[in-house]
């Protein structure tokens, strides 16, 4: 019995040591548990999402101000607007790889390193939900990244639309207190974070303006009213004005000045908050020119668009008696 005792234990304990061998991080690939544990990977993997979050067209022909010879669904609308089986901007992919940054940030000790890429992601959660609203109204907010056992949540309800700019403007506020305020033009700063404030908030309160201070979906009236939004929106561009350290671009010849912002191999940092950084060597380009001149569908600013721009001396075009009537 002592024999047979003593085989079964020394098995056991074989067993177990070859579990313990399996239970191991893949050497050929990072994994969560293994990463985000310092400043050097949490920045490698927060520039991953400038890609996924910051993907454009900027300019399309879903408003009044482009126009394409072909006109898209949008501006046409009535029956031909529907929504397609995939595509048309449901894409949560973003949203799950700025919560996995947002979960796993216990992996980093450094407690600044940790505030600073918080301020991060929840910069980029609020953006990424800037455009879902914007798109579809009430969308489902998932504050962090789904497991295997959650896969029930896919499919839970809308959450309203005063609970996603709740969520949005803790998530921006807390980018702006934690980002770094210096200069920068390719990357996030406290300054990008409030002009991105002011951007939403407009269209939220301006929003609210225009189709009411009831929620669509729920026939419910909504907490905050377009005044409250747009109070913030006027606030934080105050602020911005007041204290950020850019300007408009002045080299003292007003005639070129313009220009000169748009047609720079770098762009000036005196006057852009955040730009993408082109290369004619590593053929990284726009297509700024293609889309506009060398395209079967090719687009073009609409009169409304040139009618906005200010004259000369700065005053209005549209303050021009006869401007209606010129082409």
């Amino acid at each position: 019995k002592i024999t047979i005792i003593a085989l079964a234990c020394a098995l056991a304990t074989s067993c177990l040591s070859s579990l313990e061998g399996l239970d191991q991080s893949p050497l050929d690939k990072v994994s969560e548990s293994t990463f985000f544990k310092d400043a050097s990977q949490l920045e490698t993997y927060t520039n991953y999402l400038y890609q996924l979050t910051f993907t454009g067209p900027f300019c399309t022909e879903t408003n009044d101000l482009l126009l394409a010879k072909s006109p898209g669904t949008r501006m046409r609308g009535g029956s031909l607007r529907t929504t397609p089986s995939s595509g048309g901007g449901w894409d949560w992919n973003p949203l799950a790889r700025i919560n996995a940054l947002l979960d796993h940030l216990g992996n980093c000790d450094d407690q600044n390193t940790r505030i600073l890429y918080e301020a991060y992601g929840r910069f980029f959660r609020a953006y990424f939900y800037y455009y879902k609203v914007r798109d579809f109204g009430d969308v489902p907010f998932y504050d962090h990244e789904l497991g295997v056992s959650e896969n029930d949540q896919l499919y839970k309800a809308r959450d309203s639309r005063d609970y996603i700019m709740e969520k949005m403007l803790a998530d921006v506020d807390f980018a702006i207190a934690n980002l770094p305020s210096e200069k920068d033009l390719y990357h996030v700063t406290k300054w990008t974070a409030m002009a991105f404030k002011s951007r939403f908030c407009l269209f939220e309160g301006t929003w609210r303006k225009y189709h009411g201070n009831t929620s669509l979906s729920s026939g419910e009236a909504y907490e905050h009213d377009a005044d409250y939004y747009l109070k913030l929106a006027a606030d934080v561009s105050a602020d911005f004005m007041e204290h950020s350290p850019y300007s408009l671009v002045n080299t003292g010849h007003p005639e070129i000045d313009y220009t000169h912002v748009f047609n720079q191999p770098v762009c000036p940092d005196q006057e852009v908050i955040l730009a993408k950084s082109y290369s004619i060597t590593l053929e990284v380009s726009h297509f700024a020119t293609y889309d506009t001149f060398g395209t079967s569908s090719a687009n073009s600013f609409s009169k409304k668009f040139v009618d906005a721009f200010l004259m000369a001396d700065g005053t209005r075009f549209t303050d021009k008696a006869v401007w209606g009537s010129m082409g």
